[in-house]
């Protein structure tokens, strides 16, 4: 698929999840800073689209409701959106799909719509044929939602998306990468974790955005009442620590030298939102009965950076050396994670 008709379907899903974090970004913008703001797209400069600090619930709810129209009018008659062929790492059948359900599906569109109960029919008929990471993320997402709705009718299907999930992270140290392995996989691998080893010296590896996407998925599954096995927790909890630079944040990954890469929004928010969600799961108990000190260290210095960087990564060319407009709405996406996650306004 061509990039244009990538950013067609990429664009609005996402900016319907990243209209979720406007609240979460007009109540952490420093004072002077104006809420609402949108990036002039001839420049590295941003505008205000009203008076300035100003935008109202209904205007939220028009701008997702608009998004959520145009997705409806890109559906194939089958019920899937457009899959994602002959990409670097592989081919993302069930991605767009995913997505797609995902955006509207927490927007408020109805598991019973005709579209969406075609939509879901297709996925669960084809969900052995994308195990890609982020495919697995975005629809144990769409489970955990249509759930909510239907007493549990998909927990099967986001059972096996989120053991594919775990079974992931340890054979991947903690994270993941791009490609998926089955639960048993990842066990037999736990088992010989001090015989593997990268450049790093970290064990196997993975980057930080496959890996955030990956534990939302498990996270999904928590939510929904599925038992995670006690060793998840505590090598994701790892991962993202040894992945934590000096700064406080957060960069892609250590390959090809990025030991040395500064910091930024969007993968900085993937790991304090991580960080949250693992620190909760396998920690949660010990806080509530004031076991542990009141700060995890890690999370201090993640949103610290935030309060440092904040308003500068609203400001300047995006991550990735600002290529695509969806990368915004990416890290708009992941700050809006660490909202939900933390509790954090």
């Amino acid at each position: 698929m061509r990039s244009a008709e990538l950013a067609r379907l990429i664009f609005p899903s996402v900016a319907i999840l990243g209209f979720m974090a406007a609240t979460v970004q007009a109540q952490t913008q420093p004072a002077n800073t104006p809420a609402g703001q949108t990036k002039d797209q001839s420049s590295s400069t941003w505008r205000t689209p009203k008076a300035q600090g100003s935008f109202s619930d209904e205007d939220i709810e028009k701008a997702i409701q608009k998004g959520v129209d145009y997705l409806w009018s890109l559906q194939n008659p089958d019920g899937s959106w457009e899959g994602l062929l002959g990409q670097r790492h592989g081919d993302y059948i069930c991605g767009p799909t995913a997505l797609a359900c995902y955006a509207m599906l927490d927007s408020g569109v109805q598991v019973k719509d005709p579209r969406m109960q075609k939509a879901l029919d297709w996925l669960v008929a084809n969900q052995d044929k994308d195990t890609m990471n982020y495919t697995v993320g975005l629809r144990a997402n769409v489970w955990f939602s249509a759930n909510k709705q239907t007493s549990n009718k998909y927990l099967k299907n986001l059972q096996k998306d989120v053991d594919r999930m775990i079974g992931t992270s340890l054979m991947v140290n903690g994270g993941c990468r791009y490609n998926t392995f089955t639960l048993k996989e990842g066990m037999d691998a736990y088992k010989e974790w001090p015989k593997i080893k990268d450049a790093a010296g970290t064990g196997n590896y993975g980057d930080t955005s496959n890996s955030q996407y990956g534990l939302l998925g498990v996270w999904a599954g928590l939510r929904n009442g599925l038992e995670i096995p006690k060793e998840y927790w505590p090598v994701c909890i790892n991962f993202w620590i040894r992945r934590q630079k000096a700064d406080g944040g957060w960069t892609y990954t250590y390959w090809s030298g990025e030991e040395n890469a500064k910091s930024y929004g969007s993968m900085t928010a993937a790991g304090l939102a991580s960080l949250f969600v693992c620190v909760d799961a396998a920690m949660g108990d010990q806080y509530v009965k004031c076991g542990l000190p009141p700060e995890f260290s890690p999370i201090k210095k993640g949103l610290d950076w935030f309060d440092k960087n904040f308003e500068t990564t609203l400001n300047t060319p995006m991550d990735f050396d600002g290529r695509d407009t969806y990368f915004f709405t990416y890290y708009m996406y992941g700050v809006e994670r660490v909202g939900l996650a933390s509790g954090y306004k």
